[in-house]
């Protein structure tokens, strides 16, 4: 999920010997807005992928870190179709942490004008006023604007479970890649099938600059809300890949 470690994660998969991160971490292959006038699809995919490992060096796990992959259940199947053998690693974060730091991170980019609350309130009317999609352009309010809707892990989760077989799915939670950073990371390496590797804990990027405004209260408050009346929750959650992986065990 975008702004839940992902990036941390690729920076310490990218230390061991036998994984290679694609360059720039995310190769957008499956989410391209040039897919949407390719009729074979999988050929731009594969050839997109490939400009990507320019310093690939034979190493056993090649790691795309595209967090929108698993938001749309278009670029979902796409990856899936390009790759049935991937196993997919998915970091939860608290949604409202998560929707506050992407609303930063849209706000340092340039690609907000709205304060916190009024973005939160707005989400939904941007949303219902696209017209592009599904593969939109970089630059569009459904990638850089999806404060609350992409902290709904609930149908993330269902639909991930649903197109990829449970074996091939590691979920972890944001505050373990903070608190037990080793044993997190040992759980990765054999999840992969690659051998331990001790990678040190480390500060990944500084605080991105914050920006402040008097009813960011009220804005947590309403995501508070939003993800409350929704019923998203680590309970729920965690039922979801229960009931996945027990149905996958019959």
């Amino acid at each position: 999920m975008q702004k839940a470690g992902t990036t941390a994660l690729a920076y310490f998969l990218n230390q061991h010997p036998d994984i290679y991160v694609v360059e720039g971490k995310e190769a957008h292959a499956f989410d391209h807005p040039a897919l949407k006038n390719r009729p074979n699809k999988l050929l731009f995919i594969r050839q997109h992928f490939n400009k990507k490992l320019a310093k690939y060096n034979g190493q056993k796990i090649v790691c795309d870190a595209t967090p929108i992959t698993l938001f749309n259940p278009i670029y979902l199947q796409n990856c899936y179709q390009y790759n049935p053998h991937a196993k997919f690693i998915v970091v939860l974060r608290d949604p409202i942490q998560r929707a506050v730091s992407h609303f930063q991170m849209s706000k340092n980019n340039v690609e907000e004008d709205q304060c916190m609350l009024l973005a939160f309130i707005l989400e939904k009317r941007r949303m219902l006023k696209l017209t592009e999609g599904p593969y939109f352009p970089f630059n569009s309010v459904y990638r850089t604007q999806t404060y609350l809707e992409r902290g709904c892990y609930s149908k993330q989760l269902d639909n991930l479970f649903s197109t990829v077989p449970a074996g091939q799915i590691l979920v972890l939670e944001h505050h373990d890649l903070l608190q037990n950073h080793q044993e997190t990371l040992q759980g990765v390496f054999q999840f992969l099938q690659v051998d331990g590797f001790d990678i040190h804990a480390s500060t990944i990027f500084p605080t991105d600059k914050r920006h402040q405004h008097w009813t960011d209260p009220l804005a947590i408050l309403y995501a508070k809300l939003y993800f409350l009346l929704r019923g998203e929750t680590w309970n729920t959650w965690r039922k979801i890949i229960a009931r996945h992986v027990d149905a996958a065990s019959d």
